[in-house]
């Protein structure tokens, strides 16, 4: 690719808001009528720049909208994500083990968001795992475990649902 395609390349990637500019300076140019373009001394000009005017309306408007496309696919699959992550988690929470039971049961009957677990636990790790606990600190000792919070959601879930601790 050559120096001068290269800078091409560079100034086609505007962002959103120079894409916005662009359209509206552009598009209102094209809405002007031959007496408003001699107001602004622009008459003459008019019929050598119109069509690349136009042009650059057409070509800002196809970024533009290609961009809102992208960004609204993008939005659509990460909200999708998010429901099925947050489905996965409460299948997670209505089908404990008992010794996952125990656990979550400690944070409601101790009524506090952060206990010190055994990190090398698998049920512990299993909770983990499925987004219903996380580690809130790094220091801690195999002797007197980590210190693990409960999820906000998980805490409202388990007060609006105790019969899931089995109790």
């Amino acid at each position: 690719m050559s120096i001068e395609a290269s800078k091409i390349v560079e100034w086609l990637k505007l962002s959103p808001k120079q894409l916005t500019g662009l359209v509206l300076v552009t598009g209102s140019y094209l809405l002007l009528t031959q007496k408003q373009l001699a107001y602004f001394g622009l008459a003459t000009l008019d019929t050598k720049i119109r069509a690349w005017v136009a042009v650059g309306f057409l070509a800002s408007a196809g970024f533009l909208l290609a961009y809102g496309s992208f960004e609204l696919v993008s939005a659509v699959r990460a909200r999708r994500q998010r429901r099925a992550r947050r489905a996965a988690q409460l299948a997670a929470l209505h089908n404990l083990t008992p010794e996952e039971q125990a656990i979550l049961a400690a944070y409601i009957r101790q009524n506090t968001k952060s206990i010190r677990l055994p990190i090398q636990s698998g049920v512990t790790n299993g909770l983990e795992d499925a987004g219903i606990i996380y580690r809130a600190s790094d220091f801690g000792t195999m002797g007197t475990g980590f210190a693990y919070n409960i999820q906000p959601w998980a805490w409202e879930h388990l007060h609006a649902h105790p019969e899931l601790l089995g109790t």
